[in-house]
């Protein structure tokens, strides 16, 4: 029973790279949809920026692809193991919707050690001057 525990916490700590920090799906899964649908932060300058991420810890970095088209943004990542007796596979899909006043073209992506995917980009200043709103009489 003590080789095979040894044997198991060895199998265990060369896989921990596939597995989130958190391992229960249905958190990070949470966490990753409230981004979404939160896409506005401030940054460190108090200004704010859009950011969305993806956890993509169990795909290498090839096997990532991150694209636009129009106003869509798609994460993509599909590994493909195949052995003697056995198959493994797996596939990431993700969409968002840029907002309108979006450039597609200002989005940077970054993957951390950790697997983390973040993609940003600045958000376009706003009039600060005030503006008059004419009040129509009936």
């Amino acid at each position: 029973m003590k080789r095979m525990t040894e044997e198991m916490n060895r199998m265990f700590s060369h896989c921990q790279h596939l597995v989130p920090v958190d391992s229960q799906p249905e958190t990070w899964r949470t966490r990753e949809n409230f981004l979404m649908e939160n896409p506005i932060v401030h940054d460190q300058f108090g200004g704010k920026k859009f950011q969305l991420q993806f956890d993509v810890r169990q795909f290498k970095p090839e096997e990532i692809m991150v694209k636009t088209a129009e106003k869509q943004l798609s994460v993509h990542a599909r590994h493909e193991e195949k052995g003697n007796d056995k198959s493994v596979f797996r596939e990431y899909h993700r969409q968002f919707t840029l907002p309108t006043n979006m450039n597609p073209e200002s989005l940077v992506s970054k993957l951390n050690r950790d697997g983390l995917l973040t993609i940003e980009a600045p958000l376009p200043a706003l009039e600060e001057s005030p503006k008059l709103i004419p009040i129509e009489h009936n």
